[in-house]
């Protein structure tokens, strides 16, 4: 019997003799979108319903997006939750606080939970909690969905019955607006992005809904080259390492890459895969196997900063030939570059200046055990730190951290200025702005915005302040570097702040979705779009053209 369909890579699941393998299946759009699509069009075809989501970046990011493209974000209260949130039993006291104030919400008569397999497995009390709308009037009911709970009923035929309880009325639609602010990419999206540059066979081990976090908004070029695997409850509890183990050396053989990387998810994480041991396992089969850290609760930054740092660890190596100069571009990913227009200047100096451009890990994996022997390290986004720092330490490798837009940027950047470490000095303009000079505030990635700011400082008598978005510690910590001793640069994580950001500044240039948040809001700055593909995924490319519709608009914001 041929176990390969065109549409799956088959391994096993689905034919009872054959429990032994795990199905690993290719990501596909189209199916994560027709299940949103199915699910949530049910949900938000009524006016009287706010739908309560909870869970980790990986949960929450395509049901905003499917909002979004709906018109209905303010239908829907979201809860961002740690891993920790879960270990310590927090978890289910924010989403019953969440619940409590989506259904004192004027005009809600139904408060929908859309239950993400994380309080599944936390054994969220939800009869607990959906007993709160008894005394306000309002019904409320978790939908169990997920492939944590599939064996036990169709989502659909529960979602209908839920509604035909509460038959709709002739209250107003609800209009009351919940400001939240996007969802980050989670880790193991970032990785993913990384990855399609590199001779690697990305397999993210999943009970099998989290790809759609990265098919549904971040995906570029219409595919992305990542498997995932499936289970149901029963095979969760049994322990998934041997069906893993044996489903991914089978899917293996079907590909043409060498390096198979492992990726993990929330329900991974949560019931403690053993990763090592599964590495350990699959490079005993003969195949090359490393587990990039990740688990769908952090953003995709932090999943790109550990990758790479797990990458260099495992492929540099101390023997060396000679090169002729190259340097090692550290940090660009298709998921932050979108377009790599930005980069266009450095390039050129670069190879003005007789070098080699490698963008590590993309010519092949010989090339990226040799990059200790490069010049320096050229650090384009913050996710590139660690392992530029990693290399200094093994190989005395410098960095230049920063992108040249400016002409005295461009003109350190020939000098290949070397900043060592975590001592991070910026490619940063020098002059200072008049007094009562026009004052802009730049949100985006730490060194995109620096260099767009030094940029606009030396042409513009401007005053710029830079913000940062993260919602973790862990993302607040990667960025750490670059905020020490930079008053102008502060971070944000909730709408209040990004508010309280905006008071007083001439203009504000942005992703689309958070200039949104802040038009809704009634800010008096100048919104100007500055996409950021972190944020907005593959609806934000920044672009030389983009890049120059934004200084234009400024421009003209500030004459008037």
């Amino acid at each position: 019997m041929n176990w390969i369909t065109s549409e799956s890579r088959w391994l096993g699941l689905r034919n009872k003799r054959m429990r032994d393998a795990c199905l690993i299946e290719q990501t596909s759009s189209g199916v994560a979108c027709e299940h949103y699509a199915t699910v949530l069009d049910r949900i938000f075809a009524r006016d009287d319903i706010v739908l309560v989501a909870a869970g980790g970046l990986s949960c929450l990011r395509p049901l905003y997006f499917k909002a979004l493209s709906l018109g209905k974000l303010e239908q829907c209260m979201f809860c961002m939750m740690s891993l920790g949130d879960y270990a310590t039993g927090g978890a289910e006291k924010v989403l019953a606080d969440t619940v409590r104030n989506a259904a004192s919400r004027p005009c809600t008569r139904c408060v929908i939970i859309y239950v993400s397999c994380a309080e599944i497995l936390s054994q969220c009390d939800f009869d607990a909690i959906e007993r709160q709308g008894a005394s306000r009037g309002v019904t409320i009911r978790a939908l169990y969905r997920g492939p944590l709970t599939a064996r036990r009923g169709n989502v659909l035929e529960q979602l209908d019955d839920t509604l035909e309880k509460i038959p709709e009325g002739d209250s107003p639609r609800i209009a009351e607006e919940a400001f939240q602010l996007p969802p980050l990419p989670p880790d193991f999206s970032g990785i993913a992005s990384l990855l399609q540059g590199w001779d690697a066979y990305p397999v993210l081990l999943t009970a099998g809904g989290c790809s759609s976090s990265v098919s549904i908004s971040d995906v570029f070029n219409g595919t992305i080259r990542l498997d995932h695997s499936r289970f149901n409850d029963i095979e969760i509890a049994r322990g998934c390492e041997q069906p893993a183990i044996a489903g991914i050396s089978r899917a293996y053989q079907l590909q043409n890459h060498r390096l198979c990387c492992l990726l993990g998810s929330p329900v991974m994480e949560m019931t403690g895969l053993d990763f090592t041991g599964t590495q350990a396992e699959l490079e005993a089969l003969g195949i090359p196997t490393l587990h990039c850290p990740s688990d769908g609760f952090e953003p995709a930054q932090v999943g790109i900063a550990r990758a790479l740092l797990a990458l260099a660890k495992r492929l540099l190596s101390d023997d060396v030939q000679e090169h002729p100069p190259f340097v090692n571009v550290m940090g660009c990913t298709s998921l932050g570059f979108g377009s790599r227009d930005i980069l266009n200047n450095g390039t050129e100096i670069l190879k003005s200046l007789g070098m080699q451009v490698r963008v590590w890990g993309e010519d092949s994996l010989e090339c990226a055990s040799s990059a200790g022997a490069a010049l320096f390290n050229w650090v384009v986004a913050a996710e590139g730190m660690p392992a530029a720092d990693y290399m200094k330490a093994r190989f005395g490798t410098p960095a230049v951290v920063g992108i040249p837009l400016s002409g005295a940027d461009s003109k350190l950047f020939c000098e290949r200025a070397v900043v060592p470490g975590h001592g991070v000095r910026l490619l940063q303009s020098s002059r200072n702005p008049s007094p009562g000079s026009a004052k802009a505030v730049l949100i985006g990635q730490p060194l995109t915005i620096i260099s767009l700011g030094n940029y606009l400082v030396e042409n513009m008598d401007l005053t710029v302040d830079y913000a940062l978005y993260a919602p973790t510690v862990a993302l607040r910590d990667l960025f750490a570097p670059f905020t020490e001793g930079q008053q102008a640069v502060r971070i944000f994580s909730t709408f209040e702040q990004l508010e309280k950001l905006a008071v007083g500044a001439d203009a504000v240039l942005a992703d689309p979705l958070l200039l949104e948040v802040l038009r809704r809001a009634g800010s008096k700055s100048q919104l100007i779009e500055l996409p950021d593909s972190m944020v907005g995924g593959s609806h934000s490319l920044l672009t030389d053209s983009v890049i120059e519709t934004a200084v234009r608009a400024l421009c003209y914001s500030l004459k008037r």
